[in-house]
């Protein structure tokens, strides 16, 4: 199953709700399209721990696929404008997603990316998945973040840049255990 929003000269607009495209294990293709105001705590907490005010959210234990395109590192118009989350990808047991991700504006969010494995670190980002091309202006713990992902995982994050107003992590990786296999990073920074 695949949810692609058409590629449109006018972006589609999600303002002011609790989340904006919440997807539970299906896999996504969305371009163009803008979130504001996602707000935590306007709607019953439909994801557990996660919370409300989600831009764009994946949460699966199978194999998915989420390609992204914003509406350009520097354009005029942010693709992500006062989230809590930007983008928050959490792939439970032995779920497995490619991630591609570019051309985003964010300004004004809490986190840029969160992508979480499970707790026992099994979830994985595999091979070609990439956040690139991105501005990322943050205002809480980190600009993108990564926690309990497989040893299995391959994720490139290049080209980004990266700011806050009032400090913490660019990017942080926690609790992951990232072995360099025959010069082959897993995590590519």
């Amino acid at each position: 199953q695949t949810c692609a929003l058409p590629i449109s000269a006018t972006p589609n607009v999600f303002i002011n709700l609790a989340n904006g495209i919440y997807l539970q294990d299906v896999n996504g293709r969305i371009q163009r399209c803008r979130f504001e105001n996602m707000i935590d705590g306007a709607y019953p907490d439909i994801n557990g721990d996660d919370g409300d005010g989600l831009g764009i959210a994946l949460l699966t234990n199978n194999f998915r696929t989420l390609e992204q395109w914003g509406l350009g590192k520097n354009s005029a118009t942010l693709t992500f404008d006062n989230c809590r989350h930007a983008i928050l990808v959490n792939v439970q047991d032995a779920g497995n997603v490619l991630l591609e991700s570019y051309q985003n504006n964010m300004s004004n969010v809490g986190f840029g990316y969160t992508l979480f494995g499970a707790d026992n670190g099994n979830g994985t980002f595999r091979a070609n998945s990439n956040i690139q091309y991105n501005q990322v202006n943050y205002n809480s713990t980190y600009g993108i973040g990564i926690r309990n992902i497989s040893p299995a995982t391959r994720l490139t994050i290049s080209r980004n840049r990266i700011a806050t107003v009032g400090g913490g992590f660019g990017i942080l990786l926690e609790n992951a255990t990232m072995p360099i296999i025959g010069g082959n990073h897993r995590v590519s920074i």
